[in-house]
């Protein structure tokens, strides 16, 4: 159910190279939402602002079993919107709308996931990991993290601390554009794998046309492109 709420800063640090968390307290005891989901952050200090100025949507980083704070994570820019996020005080109030979107994990949880992240779109990913090892998910994933250097890569540590943690997750980074050769070691096993990708268009475009090269179908891939939302997996 999505519901209109505020919601105060709580944290803000540096994740990787241009890129920042915030992390906000939520007050409404009755929110809650599931990993991958997404919500609409706005400013009030922007309210007399153009719609694109004034509000933003995040996909939400942090696990859903804690669901009285929710992190987000963005590459910071000059935008009128990110400018005045970054610089709200700890302590200062947003509104959210939320949570939207159903790029989540499957009901089931028997089919091998491999996920494919480009730069920040490891955002909504990270979120299923975190949960998948807090609750000992025995659901095979297997994270492709594309990143143009090791300084823009966001969570690089975490991730590394999660894979050592969680004996189901394997993490594999690539400097540089997804290309076949990074994706043909997973060919083989991929005849019950879905797929989720998510990054910015070209990315995903490049992805979702490997996986065509090698015969994997559009039922078993998801995407996100942070422009667009899709309808549920169904195994």
């Amino acid at each position: 159910m999505i519901r209109h709420f505020p919601a105060r800063l709580s944290e803000k640090k540096i994740i990787a190279e241009n890129t920042a968390e915030l992390t906000f307290a939520v007050s409404d005891p009755d929110f809650s939402f599931k990993a991958g989901q997404y919500v609409s952050v706005e400013i009030p200090s922007l309210s007399e602002a153009a719609a694109p100025d004034r509000y933003h949507d995040f996909s939400i980083a942090s696990s859903p079993l804690n669901p009285k704070e929710i992190s987000i994570a963005f590459r910071i820019s000059k935008s009128i919107f990110k400018t005045a996020l970054l610089a709200l005080p700890i302590g200062g109030t947003v509104n959210i709308d939320g949570p939207k979107g159903v790029l989540v994990l499957p009901d089931t949880n028997v089919s091998p996931l491999i996920f494919v992240a480009g730069g920040i779109g490891i955002t909504p990913l990270i979120s299923m990991i975190r949960m998948a090892t807090e609750t000992s998910l025995s659901q095979q994933i297997t994270l492709l993290y594309c990143n143009t250097s090791k300084e823009m890569t966001a969570y690089a540590e975490e991730l590394s601390i999660l894979e050592k943690q969680n004996p189901h997750f394997v993490l594999r980074s690539l400097i540089g554009a997804p290309d076949e050769k990074l994706f043909a070691p997973y060919m083989q096993k991929t005849s019950k794998s879905f797929w989720y990708i998510v990054g910015a268009p070209a990315m995903t475009a490049v992805v979702k046309q490997i996986l065509k090269n090698f015969d994997i179908m559009d039922p078993q891939v998801r995407i996100e492109e942070f422009s667009g939302y899709l309808a549920p997996l169904k195994i």
